[in-house]
């Protein structure tokens, strides 16, 4: 047998234990068609579905939901390729199944990535087998959940993370391998898989370019300088494959709402220091004095030490950066600490083989660092407390939950389609009982009405309007986003005017405290209810389009619009002045002119993508109840405005005028962008292979 059949047999055998360990602890319940429940996960599950119904019927990506949040862009400022794959997986399985298996595969594939760049980084099999052990105590570390990048993060909704992690260490591995290999017959992977990242998370995105310094570093300057080169090369042309994606969610910036926090420690090195790790610090220390020993007997060479451990030790201080950065630009500080964990566990792993490589014979060094990882996955076993039962909770469904039959009762009570106005709800723990405290978000998915609510809050620059009134029918409100978006105490007194210029008419309660101070209002009828739930209608009726006229709009600047329209939402009881920022179609003043008042009857007919406004008051102003978004055109060519509190104003032109969502120079110059590259990419390497094998 040759030494290269003797590698790939381990490979197998260390790659299977591996895999045997994480499905050991991963319950079988997961293979159901019934979708997963629990967080955020439950939500998640609705932007497949819409995916799904579109991605084939007109190759639609990205789909403005009207559902939730005042109506929402899907895939625009979150990351599609998590979605992608359960999409083609719904081509072969139910589609409940293939959103299970989206959601738990990227536990077995991490390792598996890893185990690809420690083979691209020519390590020993014992070495990949030591990087994929220490890799999953930083997988399966539960001292956080919020910051992403574990196995607890995954269940409650933050897998997109994790794909992002699949394709770093894919994309580690061929990038070292291009940039330390030479010929014609490697293809720039890297590229594609740079683009992936890019398209799967942006807080691995932004470590890339770390990494790749550290897979440059070289103590040749003229190899250093051209491993730059390449890597620039890998940054600008994944770049462009990932433009169709990027740019728009740039672009986007200024329609979403930001949500910078600072994180608050209770114990900040507990917390920061996941106790799986306490045997990584453990053996670190102990091989110091080995480490030490073959550097001073140059057992291995200090340049090849000192490069080794640079590819992980950059980026991990590149992570401790961005923690005191992030803040500063808008982003979550404690979110860099995941990929800080991951990598110090790689590196652990390389330091503890560079330690055991002083073992003078080879048989003992292979014994040691076995069983170096093997207490490596003990420990994990002994710590792994609440992933199983996180588990079991996830993926036994929506009907196992002890009070979902009560809110199923509610979702058919509620039943219609999103022309119909929209319902809010009393945020409370108690809502976890029906599978997730985020159950009504999914009244799209299960009543076919819109809610107030999205999983995707920061990508609607109206989002602080929804959390306002859950807050103002809440006794324990989320209170999600920080900073300048307040958090009023419940109220119901001030209600019924913001209710309906918001398009909102029932409201769903959970409390007896809530349910005791709405009775005392006049303006809500008890319209259903369960033993724990009920729904509260309003006692006039609600529109989702208005018409409006100039004596009741003002001008403003559209400078800082979203704290003017927050402002005016709060104080706004029905006599106030709605605010037009200074936006299409109100060029001057004397735009506002409109015909005398007259009873007008106009409606909508909601879709996906699109909103068809049907007047018998052509060239009046009308007030559409939906969230504005520059990417919104209507087909008669009439200029679309932005009015408190941030939705949007139109004159038609005719009898009948449809809003289309997606229409976007932008958007389109962006995708044809990425094709182009695409072509252009393997255009050149075809052609260059040709060349180079008719000269020889």
């Amino acid at each position: 047998m040759t030494s290269k059949s003797c590698r790939f047999i381990v490979y197998v055998v260390l790659f299977s234990i591996i895999v045997s360990f994480i499905f050991n602890l991963v319950p079988r319940l997961y293979l159901t068609s019934e979708q997963a429940t629990g967080g955020d996960t439950a939500s998640h599950f609705y932007t497949l579905k819409v995916l799904s119904d579109h991605l084939w019927k007109d190759f639609s990506i990205r789909n403005w939901n009207p559902g939730n949040l005042f109506g929402e862009p899907h895939l625009l400022h979150y990351y599609p390729v998590p979605f992608l794959f359960m999409a083609f997986l719904a081509l072969l399985m139910p589609i409940g199944l293939a959103y299970n298996l989206g959601t738990i595969l990227p536990l077995f594939l991490v390792p598996l990535a890893i185990g690809y760049m420690g083979k691209k980084f020519k390590y020993s099999p014992l070495l990949i087998f030591l990087l994929m052990c220490t890799g999953l105590l930083s997988i399966f570390n539960e001292s956080h959940v919020m910051w992403g990048g574990n196995a607890l993060s995954l269940l409650a909704g933050q897998f997109a993370q994790m794909y992002g992690y699949i394709f770093l260490f894919l994309f580690l591995g061929r990038t070292f391998f291009e940039l330390n290999e030479t010929g014609s017959k490697k293809f720039p992977w890297s590229y594609f898989l740079f683009s992936l990242i890019a398209l799967s998370h942006t807080y691995v995105l932004l470590l890339v370019p770390f990494c790749l310094i550290a897979l440059s570093l070289d103590f040749d300057k003229k190899i250093f300088f051209r491993k730059l080169f390449y890597s620039f090369k890998v940054l600008i042309l994944g770049s462009l494959l990932s433009a169709w994606f990027v740019i728009p969610q740039l672009q986007n910036g200024p329609w979403m709402t930001a949500n910078p926090q600072t994180w608050n420690f209770n114990n900040f090195w507990s917390e920061i220091k996941p106790i799986t790790f306490n045997v990584l610090i453990q053996l670190i220390v102990s091989v110091l004095p080995l480490i030490f020993f073959g550097l001073y007997k140059k057992i291995f060479p200090f340049k090849k030490f000192v490069l080794d451990l640079g590819i992980y030790i950059i980026p991990f201080l590149a992570s401790a950066l961005y923690f005191v950065v992030f803040p500063y630009v808008g982003l979550v500080d404690a979110r860099s600490l995941p990929q800080a964990h991951i990598i110090f566990a790689l590196f652990s792993a390389v330091w503890i083989y560079y330690g055991f490589k002083v073992l003078p014979i080879p048989l003992a060094r292979h014994i040691v660092l076995f069983f170096a990882g093997a207490f490596v996955l003990y420990t994990l076993t002994k710590n792994v407390e609440t992933f199983p039962k996180w588990m079991d909770w996830n993926y036994s469904g929506w009907k196992a939950k002890p009070k979902f039959e009560e809110a199923q009762k509610v979702f058919d009570f509620l039943k219609g389609d999103f022309s119909q106005p929209r319902v809010t709800y009393e945020h409370h723990m108690v809502l976890n009982d029906a599978g997730t405290t985020r159950v009504w978000e999914s009244l799209p998915l299960f009543s076919q009405r819109a809610t107030l609510e999205s999983l995707y809050m920061e990508a609607n620059f109206n989002a602080p309007l929804s959390h306002y009134i859950q807050a103002l029918v809440s006794v324990n409100p989320s209170c999600p986003i920080q900073g300048y978006w307040d958090c009023v105490a419940t109220n119901f007194e001030v209600l019924k005017p913001k209710m309906k210029v918001l398009g909102v008419s029932e409201i769903i309660l959970a409390t007896d405290e809530t349910r005791e101070k709405i009775s005392k209002v006049k303006d809500f009828n008890e319209a259903f209810s369960t033993d724990t739930f009920s729904v509260h209608k309003l006692n006039e009726p609600v529109n989702l389009v208005d018409v409006v006229y100039p004596s009741q709009l003002s001008m403003v600047s559209e400078i800082a619009f979203k704290y003017k329209f927050y402002e005016w939402m709060k104080a706004y009881d029905g006599s106030q002045y709605f605010q037009v920022a200074k936006r299409a179609p109100f060029k001057t003043e004397t735009d506002l002119d409109s015909p005398e008042k007259k009873d007008c009857n106009p409606k909508v007919d909601v879709k996906y993508n699109s909103i068809k406004l049907t007047t018998d008051c052509v060239g009046y102003l009308h007030y559409l109840k939906f969230t504005y978004h520059p990417a919104w055109k209507s087909d008669s060519g009439d200029e679309i405005g932005l009015v408190s509190p941030g939705f949007m104003l139109i004159r038609p032109s005719q009898s009948i005028v449809t809003l289309e969502f997606g229409k976007s120079k932008i958007w389109d110059l962006s995708r044809l962008l990425s094709i182009l590259t695409f072509i252009c990419i393997v255009a050149y390497f075809f052609v260059k292979r040709r060349n180079e094998l008719s000269r020889s």
